[in-house]
């Protein structure tokens, strides 16, 4: 399993605005074969702060799923909404499955 902790910083005036793009992405997502969890979070003290936590197969299906037109043209939003870059962590499931 390939796994991805992804970590937004909204811009203060375009909280909404990216937890829309966010949850857009989430459904869009749980169409794919390989996807096996596609979760948003919301920071409970810092309403600006999500995290994504995603899950598939292999990373080439995570390769595939940033290039699907749909994810990429919300992908591209990100640069307009976030406060910082999107911090991005891979791992690898060992143990729990």
């Amino acid at each position: 399993m390939f796994v991805l902790w992804v970590q937004l910083a909204a811009k203060s005036e375009r909280v909404l605005e990216l937890e829309n793009v966010l949850r857009e992405l989430v459904q869009v997502s749980h169409s794919e074969a390989n996807l096996r969890h596609y979760i948003l979070h919301k920071h409970t003290e810092k309403p600006e702060c999500f995290t994504l936590y995603e899950q598939y197969l292999h990373r080439s299906d995570w390769e595939q799923h940033c290039q699907r037109p749909e994810i990429a043209q919300r992908l591209q939003r990100f640069d307009a909404l976030l406060r910082t870059p999107a911090q991005i962590g891979f791992y690898q499931v060992l143990a729990g499955e």
